[in-house]
């Protein structure tokens, strides 16, 4: 699930949220040598901005924030932390 909003003309913010899982468990279990593993990777979540400067495409900053909140699955091969991740990107173009 994901949304944009216009909150200015020359700033945008955005949100998403996701759900994921393993299909299928086996090749992990094999590949670590390591049985049970459940099918729940957690729940990604993330939310940034968008912003315009000029008003045109020429120059655009992007920054947001995401996390994963592990699941069992996760859990069973990493640990149970929520990992978080900040990023930033500047598009200039002419």
């Amino acid at each position: 699930m994901a949304a944009d909003f216009n909150l200015t003309p020359k700033l945008r913010a955005f949100v998403n949220a996701n759900y994921l899982r393993f299909d299928r468990t086996e090749p992990l279990e094999i590949l670590l040598f390591q049985s049970p593993i459940h099918h729940s990777i957690g729940t990604d979540t993330g939310l940034g901005i968008q912003f315009r400067p000029p008003l045109t495409e020429n120059v655009v900053i992007t920054a947001g924030v995401s996390d994963l909140v592990s699941g069992a699955g996760f859990q069973d091969i990493y640990n149970k932390r929520v990992l978080l991740s900040g990023f930033t990107t500047i598009r200039l173009t002419f």
